[in-house]
């Protein structure tokens, strides 16, 4: 499984790249919405992990671009942002998920169901 981790935060990055290891063969990282896009041209993941402020491009349009590109690839919210309208605008960007920064346990375990059924396939 290839997981792309799309966050601008270096130290926020590296825990989900650790996080990561555990259930996926390759972690690939970038900083930024428009390099995501880019690398989900080049290299389509199995599963984006997308933050939404970030420079260059956002992860709302970064989101609405990838599943534009690709209805296969799944892309999950990671925010800080507990708000309503960052929700309803990344859900209707296509975002298969929204978890906040603050609890990662619920991003665990949606990722431990989403590698099961991965393996099973």
């Amino acid at each position: 499984m290839r997981i792309l981790i799309a966050e601008d935060d270096s130290n926020v990055r590296r825990l989900m790249h650790e996080m990561m290891e555990m259930l996926c063969d390759d972690v690939i990282e970038c900083h930024d919405g428009l390099e995501a896009y880019t690398l989900c041209r080049q290299f389509p993941p199995d599963l984006v992990l997308m933050d939404i402020s970030m420079p260059r491009m956002n992860g709302i349009e970064a989101t609405r671009r990838i599943r534009a590109l690709s209805r296969n690839i799944p892309v999950v919210i990671v925010t800080q942002h507990d708000d309503d309208a960052y929700r309803t605008a990344a859900l209707h960007a296509g975002a298969a998920a929204y978890f906040l920064k603050d609890d990662l346990s619920g991003l665990q375990t949606y990722l431990r169901r989403l590698h099961a059924q991965t393996a099973q396939n």
